[in-house]
């Protein structure tokens, strides 16, 4: 999703199972996480580009953002689990309690159940559609906006 409003391109998702087992290079660019190179170093067809992404960072992502007060519950809401461990990491080192918040994988069946009493939503940027115009969400990108400049290059 980052992607495709970065640059106005479609872009499709693929896990590394998937892609190990077929991997279909011929014609679309990839851009894969920047932990991940040494991984598809091993697969990826002679010839084939990929862009590795740096991670936003977080407290680049934070910065003039407020700090949720200590009885506040946060949700933290995506499709894609290592986002939610990564936000629990990134709001245990910001020294909020882990009982202060709940995890929902929009995946889960039930995934919205307590949202409602969060006062806060945590999310990557797909995951922010599922909630229009809530003053609650806060959007984490996970793409540093340097990767993001340049895909719009190359676009």
């Amino acid at each position: 999703e980052e992607i495709r409003r970065a640059t106005g391109i479609e872009a499709d998702g693929i896990t590394f199972e998937e892609f190990a087992e077929k991997p279909a290079c011929n014609g679309p660019t990839l851009a894969a996480m920047f932990d991940e190179r040494e991984k598809l170093g091993q697969i990826l067809p002679g010839g084939t580009q990929c862009i590795f992404l740096d991670a936003n960072s977080v407290p680049g992502s934070l910065t003039g953002k407020t700090r949720p007060a200590a009885d506040e519950l946060i949700a933290i809401v995506s499709g894609w689990g290592k986002f939610i461990a990564l936000a629990k990491l990134f709001l245990m080192a910001a020294q909020i309690e882990p009982d202060s918040f709940v995890a929902r994988l929009t995946s889960d069946h039930g995934w919205r159940k307590g949202i409602d009493q969060a006062s806060v939503i945590i999310c990557d940027s797909l995951a922010a559609a599922n909630f229009p115009d809530d003053p609650r969400v806060r959007v984490f990108p996970l793409i540093a906006s340097g990767s993001l400049d340049r895909l719009r290059e190359l676009a």
